[in-house]
């Protein structure tokens, strides 16, 4: 399934990638000081993308982007696309987020 998923985004199968193309699709090397205000989530069980990933990404972002504009929440005891993202409580912290920046 994760393998069709690529295959939509990428227009090839992972497989097929070379270092040179995932390097590519890799939000990471994308970050700059002009990068929009991000807000990060992540479940501390995901089985799909590793925590670290995201944590990478973080650190990676905090070191090139305005100081404040880029937060990372860990959520514990959630999966991928886990119910927990769907909160009240979580809902409500992305609509302070969002209104910080948008308004």
């Amino acid at each position: 399934m994760v393998s069709e998923q690529i295959l939509l985004y990428m227009g090839k199968k992972i497989l097929d990638d070379t270092d040179e193309d995932m390097q590519k699709a890799s939000p990471i090397h994308y970050i700059s000081e002009t990068t929009c205000p991000l807000l990060l989530q992540h479940g501390d069980i995901d089985e799909l993308c590793p925590l670290e990933q995201t944590e990478s990404f973080y650190k990676k972002a905090k070191s090139v982007m305005p100081e404040g504009t880029v937060e990372m929440d860990v959520l514990r005891g959630a999966n991928h696309a886990d119910t927990a993202f769907e909160t009240d409580a979580n809902m409500e912290r992305i609509r302070v987020f969002l209104d910080k920046y948008m308004k």
